[in-house]
């Protein structure tokens, strides 16, 4: 199925048996903070009855990656794998800055493999209850292994409602290079 491009809004139609509610459903992994994707939220929460459900996948981590999570912010991963571990924070961070928001949103640690993460949590739905679109946020697409690997054209041919891509911007990339935290969602 093709969902609209960056930038475009999603369909205004509304899923059979979520009423006037409007649920959209956001796979995101480094760019889940990102301003460019916190704006199209934000602007899809101003529709009455708006919610969030935010999957980051586990991708696998380098061992560098690994001992950053390790020593810098996660000191207490217990038995949790790495990637889990930085996942999960990753979604904590933007769950907080959301809410903070006023978004109302939920979310997930997902399969490490981004299309099964959306399989997953599509299933999670009532078939007569899908959620009103899918929002993809990656990186930029000149650096995103996401968008190489054809992810974003897989899950508007597979995915039974509209998908929108968000692309982080280069700003955003540039903190996530330099060591520098990126600025919050919120």
């Amino acid at each position: 199925m093709n969902g609209p491009g960056v930038g475009e809004q999603a369909t205004e139609a509304v899923s059979a048996g979520w009423g006037a509610r409007r649920h959209h459903l956001v796979l995101a992994n480094q760019t889940i903070g990102s301003p460019a994707l916190r704006e199209v939220l934000v602007a899809r929460a101003r529709a009455p009855g708006a919610s969030f459900h935010l999957v980051v996948p586990a991708t696998r981590i380098s061992d560098q990656q690994q001992a950053l999570v390790a020593s810098e912010h996660l000191r207490s991963i217990g038995n949790e794998d790495a990637s889990v571990a930085l996942a999960r924070h990753r979604l904590d961070r933007a769950l907080a800055g959301l809410r903070r928001l006023g978004l109302e949103v939920s979310g997930d640690v997902g399969d490490p493999d981004p299309c099964v993460a959306v399989r997953d949590a599509l299933g999670a739905y009532d078939s007569s209850r899908l959620p009103d679109e899918l929002i993809v946020s990656t990186l930029p697409a000149r650096l995103s292994r996401w968008v190489a690997s054809g992810l974003v054209r897989r899950v508007r041919r597979e995915c039974p409602v509209p998908v929108t891509h968000v692309e982080a911007r280069p700003t955003f990339l540039a903190a996530l290079r330099g060591g520098k935290r990126p600025e919050p969602v919120a």
